[in-house]
């Protein structure tokens, strides 16, 4: 184990382990996102190049290729007709080969032919690199995993050494003779042991989490039968071309896999690889949160950092993670009882967007507030579309500084509420409110800001980057 691995508490370890993979797969999202808009863009660029020029191409790639049609009815729409005047003159049809497959055929000059090959063959080959991108991503996502649950495991076994069980591993002579110190020998050991559990297969792991560590893994399990899926078809690009094999069916759930599927070739959509993230984000984060507990029991600190987890799921849209993650907090023992209110208001807000709305309405009818900090009341007002009861309580928190503007204008708690009216000009208000003292603050005489600017320049210094948004809580207040 290398000194960087020991810097720190192991509170903070687990802390920042937990940051830098939720931060991982959130920059694995914005990039397969980002790729993908590029290739698109270029193709549609590509594809209004071929439709000006080519008179009839338009109607053979719709009978050639269905996909593609959405895109040139969108295209031809936006044209004008003078715009769309041919300068070659090509002619196209579309048949089929001996095998019986789609052929698109082409009949002109040798030059013509030339160009249009190219033109065309980065048009179809688009969706071929839109597929190596999200295949990409998927083997990432998977690398990313494993190498978090290699840093967790080096901190549960640095905390609880005696569940390495050494009687698995006999040093040989020569293998001793190279340890300085027992500390060498069992870092050795450390090194082994997760080598050896990474090497297994993801059902080995969850296996040896449940039976040797006792973790509960209610989420994980959940998604097991589709995150054994994933590993898989990871492991068939890897290793077999993406075409499906025996060991693919028999690893993988007869609910998700037919027959016939053997030695066809697996693809992976957006929504595909995007699910497959979600499930591996609450998944592991629940297995390290969990872990975490087996180290520290009252950390005070893990059941706010899962709290700010399901805000950053909820500001992202990611409705099923935040739910899960909230569950999570529910379950930590060292959780505070506002920690638990937090967790189970962000988990209603994020069920609104996919489950039955009468049954929340139910549930949040029977949040009893009336004991409660005003920040719950406000939180039922909203959940139950409460609007007008809902803006004047919000009002008077934010007059006493009890809800920040970014809450307002950030948390999904207050979407229905921000796309009203009134709120809209009350939070319009307060933006003029803000520029016109920022304003007057920066008009102040040069000598008075000078006699600050050492004091601040000091603050500056001291002052630490600023990490997301926390979630609206009354234990900051």
């Amino acid at each position: 184990m290398t000194g960087s691995e020991n810097a720190g508490t192991l509170e903070d370890r687990f802390e920042s382990a937990i940051f830098r993979f939720s931060a991982s797969l959130s920059d694995l999202r914005e990039f397969s996102e980002l790729v993908e808009s590029l290739i698109k863009t270029h193709k549609l660029k590509e594809l209004e190049k071929a439709l000006t020029r080519y008179e009839g191409l338009g109607d053979a790639l719709c009978h050639f290729d269905s996909d593609l049609k959405t895109d040139i009815s969108s295209i031809q729409n936006a044209c004008t007709d003078e715009s769309m005047l041919p300068n070659a003159s090509l002619k196209f049809e579309v048949g089929e080969n001996d095998k019986g497959k789609k052929v698109l055929r082409a009949a002109g000059s040798k030059e013509e032919l030339k160009e249009f090959d190219k033109s065309i063959g980065t048009i179809l080959k688009t969706e071929n690199s839109v597929q190596h991108l999200h295949r990409s991503s998927l083997i990432s996502l998977v690398s990313l995993v494993e190498s978090f649950l290699s840093q967790l495991l080096h901190m549960f076994f640095q905390k609880h050494p005696s569940a390495l069980n050494a009687k698995e591993k006999q040093f040989t002579f020569e293998e001793l003779s190279n340890f300085s110190s027992l500390y060498d020998a069992r870092s050795y050991l450390v090194s082994w042991k997760i080598e050896n559990l990474l090497r297994g297969s993801y059902e080995d792991w969850i296996e040896y989490f449940r039976t040797q560590v006792k973790l509960e893994l209610s989420v994980t399990t959940r998604h097991q039968e589709r995150l054994v899926e994933n590993f898989q078809r990871r492991n068939l690009f890897v290793h077999n071309g993406g075409v499906v094999n025996k060991i693919y069916l028999s690893k993988v759930a007869k609910s998700i896999t037919k027959p016939e599927m053997l030695n066809k070739k697996l693809g992976v959509s957006k929504d595909y690889l995007f699910s497959a993230i979600d499930r591996f984000e609450s998944s592991f984060l629940q297995l390290a949160f969990e872990l975490w507990a087996k180290c520290e029991k009252n950390s005070k600190k893990r059941p706010s950092l899962i709290v700010h987890s399901t805000y950053d799921a909820l500001q992202n849209k990611r409705w099923h993670v935040a739910t899960e993650l909230a569950e999570i907090v529910e379950k930590d023992k060292a959780a505070s009882e506002i920690n638990i209110l937090m967790a189970k208001v962000n988990s209603w807000i994020a069920r609104k967007k996919f489950d039955d709305k009468d049954k929340i309405f139910e549930e949040v009818n029977g949040f009893d507030v009336s004991a409660k900090d005003d920040l719950f009341k406000l939180a039922k007002h909203c959940l139950l579309d409460e609007i007008e009861s809902g803006l004047s309580l919000a009002k008077r928190l934010e007059k006493a500084k009890q809800l920040s503007v970014s809450n307002l204008n950030e948390w999904p708690l207050f979407e229905d509420l921000r796309a009203t009216p009134q709120m809209k000009a009350w939070l319009a208000q307060i933006k003029s409110k803000t520029e016109k003292r920022k304003t007057k603050a920066a008009s102040k005489p040069n000598s008075e800001a000078n006699t600050n600017s050492d004091s601040a320049t000091a603050k500056a210094v001291k002052t630490p980057r600023p990490r997301k948004a926390r979630s609206p809580n009354p234990e900051n207040v």
